[in-house]
């Protein structure tokens, strides 16, 4: 499955790549963040791993990466923060329905499992697609092995969310708006905050 605008699901766990190096540690443990932009931006694995390379701190990719990947492939990020509810907590739910691909930054310190959320006691990069016509949200999770759909109360769990926008590795993108009204707006009331923080594994 693609997401929109970007490429094919890509796997951190991959024999291609999870065992290439990133801040002292494999892509198996740390590549989230280049995948998730490769995902949602296009472009090559090589080329978003050497650009991490240069953003990683001692907790993982910080933010800034992938504001720096869209520069390098022709396109856009947004940042839009996620704790608490409000106009930010909006602003994410509406570049996800937008059919913007969204990296989403999220911990969940009570989780341990992928069956509920994609989110556990680290800090961690997934990437939203949209939102299916009961609510949910579409997930491509790099630690997954494809794409799965979540509750959207797992948008409480999310300290930022980047809109990945713009032209990348070659392709055109446009962003995609619902043909018909989804059922999303429940989801507000569910961003209720989540870890601060500004990078992740």
């Amino acid at each position: 499955l693609a997401s929109a605008g970007g490429s094919g699901f890509i796997s951190q766990l991959d024999s291609k790549y999870n065992g290439i190096s990133l801040g002292g540690k494999s892509i198996a443990s740390n590549g989230c963040a280049p995948a998730t932009a490769v995902m949602s931006m296009g472009g090559s694995m090589g080329s978003a791993i050497n650009i991490a390379r240069r953003y990683q701190t001692q907790g993982g990719t910080d933010l800034a990466f992938f504001a720096d990947y869209a520069r390098n492939n022709g396109g856009q990020a947004t940042y839009y923060p996620g704790v608490g509810g409000g106009a930010a907590g909006m602003d994410i739910v509406n570049s996800i329905a937008s059919g913007t691909p969204t990296v989403l930054m999220g911990r969940d310190m009570n989780n341990t499992s992928k069956s509920h959320s994609p989110f556990g006691p680290r800090n961690h990069y997934v990437v939203a697609k949209g939102f299916d016509r009961s609510g949910n949200v579409i997930i491509d999770d790099p630690e997954n092995k494809g794409t799965k759909k979540y509750s959207a109360n797992i948008l409480g769990n999310v300290s930022y969310g980047v809109g990945m926008s713009g032209s990348g590795s070659g392709s055109r993108r446009r962003k995609v708006r619902p043909k018909r009204r989804i059922n999303h707006n429940y989801a507000i009331g569910r961003l209720i905050g989540g870890a601060a923080g500004g990078w992740a594994d």
